[in-house]
């Protein structure tokens, strides 16, 4: 019996000034805030995607363009103890 392939995930993707970044999201259901884990395969930050996240906490499934303004956000670091979650990203078309 084989396992299942797992996909592997980086944590920093957002890239500005040379410097990559963590993505946070806080949970618009039970405002938890998790940082976005990024297929390996994905190489830019998909700035004009609907990203499909499911809330590490509660289990609320939502989509980016669902949250607020400013409940995406960038930190540089100091966030590994945040729970996180993989980003799904929403195929264009």
């Amino acid at each position: 019996m084989s396992t299942p392939a797992v996909t592997p995930y980086r944590a920093k993707l957002f890239v500005r000034n040379g410097s990559a970044y963590f993505t946070m999201v806080q949970c618009p259901n039970c405002n938890l805030v998790f940082r976005l884990l990024w297929p390996v395969t994905v190489l830019i930050y998909p700035e004009k995607t609907i990203l499909r996240l499911k809330c590490p906490g509660c289990q609320h499934s939502f989509g980016s363009e669902q949250l607020a303004a400013g409940k995406i956000f960038h930190v540089g670091g100091n966030c590994e103890q945040y729970p996180s979650a993989p980003a799904e990203i929403e195929p264009r078309g």
